[in-house]
């Protein structure tokens, strides 16, 4: 007897989200106005929140490869 792979609704409703491990914490940070003026005016396509999260964690990666 083979089993059907046939999607439906039942099987829908028994699925459950599978939360992301890698989800970011927030935290408040105290930053001086110009650095955050300068992140603010210099992110492109990204928030300037991504763009700051990008350079800590190059910025890491780069420490930890020395």
């Amino acid at each position: 007897m083979e089993k059907s792979t046939e999607i439906n609704q039942d099987f829908v409703k028994t699925l459950k989200r599978i939360e992301n491990d890698h989800k970011p914490q927030t935290d408040t940070v105290r930053i001086k106005s110009y650095l955050l003026n300068w992140f603010k005016n210099n992110a492109q396509e990204n928030s300037y929140e991504v763009l700051i999260n990008n350079v800590l964690e190059n910025y890491i990666r780069h420490q930890t490869e020395s």
